[in-house]
């Protein structure tokens, strides 16, 4: 864990430590408490402890953090804070008074009456958005000027903010443009004590991949492509409970995906007998109540087509338990088996799904 500096300050104000641990859904390793920094008596000091993710290898699209923005509310919807915090060793920022990054990744914020008021025991709500540089809602503005502290924000509005998604987002970027994670969660502060908080970032898309096996060698030529006009243009920027439909999708025309030789990313599909193993590709949430309106894979096998035959869904051999619904922050692998033998057929279909895996280490703001 990287250590860094605690400071006191004589002008904190409520009686509260606030210590909040970050971790992508999906990591199996258990989160432990940071130690909390002294506070002196009716003050306040806000330690955020980044776990689970990657805060130093920017090439890390899935589990990379640039950026953390904290907005909070009170139990009666009141906005009393939007801390936006920068990983960075050289950039300074002037969203929060007094943040200074520093060498080694340090970052300190001091929190007072100008971002974050006198704070009693109560609900708060927590909004933490991750990387939001480079995204757009729907209206047309990027999320950095959207969720700014200038803006008065409300619960329903984050609740209701819809991400554009656009056909680049498929893959992952070649610039600054990294993985969006969010969050939403309640807790009960209570003042003059210690309050470590637990949050858990969920990737805002999901990711997925085709696989096709077969006992013998396929030399025919394989194409694959996903359908723009079946991939919805939006999606929530906070998980909702149930996937909203979403009014528009990409425009018409195919994506065509290429081919790796590099190994599936899910460990089951891993095999001797892979014939065909596509690029990841990224997917916003998509509602699906069956396998008619479900997303599938375009699969050409030399001069034999297949379009409603590889979908994208969770389930394994039981036809009526499939689920064809998209979810953020999960990763799903279709297999195809192909047996030449019997003609050009593409049968006995697997479908993975698993929560994301773990990232990195971890990383503190305080």
């Amino acid at each position: 864990m990287k250590e860094f500096e605690n400071k006191i300050y004589r002008r904190l104000l409520a009686p509260v430590l606030a210590c909040l641990v970050l971790a992508l859904a999906g990591c199996s390793q258990d989160a432990t408490e940071a130690e909390a920094p002294s506070s002196p008596t009716g003050g306040t000091y806000l330690t955020i402890v980044t776990r689970g993710i990657n805060t130093t290898d920017d090439t890390q699209y899935e589990d990379y953090v640039k950026t953390l923005r904290v907005i909070i509310f009170d139990d009666a919807g009141n906005s009393i804070a939007n801390l936006f915090l920068q990983n960075t060793d050289d950039d300074t920022t002037d969203e929060i008074p007094n943040h200074t990054p520093q060498t080694g990744d340090k970052t300190e914020v001091l929190l007072d009456e100008q971002n974050i008021g006198q704070i009693s025991s109560g609900t708060y709500t927590f909004y933490c958005i991750a990387n939001e540089t480079g995204y757009s809602n729907t209206k047309g503005d990027l999320l950095s000027v959207a969720l700014g502290e200038d803006k008065d924000i409300s619960e329903e509005d984050l609740d209701d903010m819809q991400v554009k998604f656009t056909e680049d987002d498929i893959r992952k970027p070649t610039g600054t443009k990294y993985m969006l994670m969010s969050t939403k969660q309640n807790f009960l502060i209570r003042a003059g004590e210690e309050n470590p908080i637990t949050i858990v970032l969920d990737r805002a898309l999901a990711k997925a991949q085709l696989v096709i096996q077969s006992t013998d060698k396929i030399t025919d030529n394989i194409r694959v492509s996903l359908p723009k006009d079946k991939i919805p243009a939006s999606y929530s920027l906070i998980k909702q409970g149930t996937i909203r439909s979403s009014s528009s999708t990409l425009e018409e025309g195919t994506i065509a995906l290429t081919s790796t030789t590099n190994e599936p990313f899910d460990d089951k599909a891993k095999s001797e007998n892979n014939q065909y193993v596509s690029e990841v590709v990224y997917l916003p949430e998509r509602s699906a109540t069956s396998a008619d309106v479900a997303l599938y894979y375009s699969i050409t096998i030399g001069d034999k087509s297949y379009t409603d035959v590889a979908s994208i869904a969770d389930g394994i051999t039981d036809a009526t338990k499939v689920n064809y619904n998209i979810i953020r922050n999960y990763a799903y692998t279709t297999i195809g088996i192909y047996d030449p033998a019997v003609g050009v057929t593409l049968e006995t279909l697997t479908y993975t799904v698993q929560p994301w895996g773990k990232g990195g280490g971890e990383h503190t703001f305080n």
